[in-house]
Protein backbone atom coordinates (compact mmCIF):
# COMPACT_ATOMS: atom_id res chain seq x y z
CA UNK A 1 0.00 0.00 0.00
CA UNK A 2 1.43 3.52 -0.78
CA UNK A 3 0.21 6.44 1.34
CA UNK A 4 2.94 8.99 0.77
CA UNK A 5 1.56 12.34 0.47
CA UNK A 6 -1.60 11.22 1.76
CA UNK A 7 -3.68 13.08 4.64
CA UNK A 8 -5.20 11.01 7.25
CA UNK A 9 -6.85 11.77 10.91
CA UNK A 10 -6.62 9.37 13.69
CA UNK A 11 -7.42 9.24 17.40
CA UNK A 12 -6.79 7.02 20.39
CA UNK A 13 -6.75 3.14 20.57
CA UNK A 14 -6.77 1.37 17.49
CA UNK A 15 -7.07 4.59 15.51
CA UNK A 16 -3.95 5.40 17.04
CA UNK A 17 -2.03 2.06 15.87
CA UNK A 18 -3.77 2.74 12.17
CA UNK A 19 -1.93 6.13 12.22
CA UNK A 20 1.29 4.69 12.99
CA UNK A 21 0.41 2.12 9.74
CA UNK A 22 -0.08 5.24 7.57
CA UNK A 23 3.13 7.03 9.13
CA UNK A 24 5.07 3.84 8.34
CA UNK A 25 3.40 3.64 4.65
CA UNK A 26 4.09 6.99 3.86
CA UNK A 27 0.85 9.17 4.87
CA UNK A 28 1.22 12.55 6.48
CA UNK A 29 -1.12 12.22 9.47
CA UNK A 30 -2.41 15.39 10.49
CA UNK A 31 -5.05 16.13 12.62
CA UNK A 32 -5.54 13.54 15.78
CA UNK A 33 -8.80 13.37 17.37
CA UNK A 34 -9.70 12.51 20.87
CA UNK A 35 -12.31 13.31 23.52
CA UNK A 36 -9.30 13.97 25.75
CA UNK A 37 -6.91 16.59 24.52
CA UNK A 38 -4.23 15.53 26.29
CA UNK A 39 -4.51 11.76 24.53
CA UNK A 40 -4.80 13.69 21.33
CA UNK A 41 -1.31 15.49 21.99
CA UNK A 42 0.15 12.82 23.24
CA UNK A 43 -0.51 10.61 20.29
CA UNK A 44 0.64 13.06 17.92
CA UNK A 45 4.25 13.31 19.90
CA UNK A 46 4.61 9.94 19.65
CA UNK A 47 4.10 9.74 15.86
CA UNK A 48 7.06 10.61 15.28
CA UNK A 49 8.78 11.78 11.37
CA UNK A 50 5.55 13.83 10.26
CA UNK A 51 5.87 16.89 8.67
CA UNK A 52 3.54 18.44 10.71
CA UNK A 53 0.38 17.86 12.87
CA UNK A 54 -2.37 19.00 15.11
CA UNK A 55 -4.13 18.00 17.78
CA UNK A 56 -8.38 18.95 18.44
CA UNK A 57 -10.20 17.20 21.19
CA UNK A 58 -13.26 16.21 19.97
CA UNK A 59 -16.55 14.44 20.77
CA UNK A 60 -17.32 12.56 17.43
CA UNK A 61 -20.74 12.47 19.21
CA UNK A 62 -21.44 16.42 18.90
CA UNK A 63 -21.64 17.57 16.06
CA UNK A 64 -20.47 21.82 16.69
CA UNK A 65 -17.25 19.77 18.43
CA UNK A 66 -17.13 17.77 15.02
CA UNK A 67 -17.72 21.04 12.74
CA UNK A 68 -14.87 22.45 15.09
CA UNK A 69 -12.19 20.06 14.51
CA UNK A 70 -12.81 19.74 10.74
CA UNK A 71 -12.37 23.53 10.66
CA UNK A 72 -9.17 23.66 12.68
CA UNK A 73 -8.09 21.17 9.79
CA UNK A 74 -8.95 23.70 6.98
CA UNK A 75 -7.29 26.37 8.58
CA UNK A 76 -3.85 24.50 9.83
CA UNK A 77 -3.84 22.70 6.25
CA UNK A 78 -6.64 24.23 3.64
CA UNK A 79 -7.69 20.43 3.24
CA UNK A 80 -11.36 19.56 3.56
Amino acid sequence: MNLKSKVAGAASGIDRDIASTFCREGAKVVVIADLNQAGAAAAAAELGDVDSAINVGMDVTDETQVTAGMAAAVAAFGVS
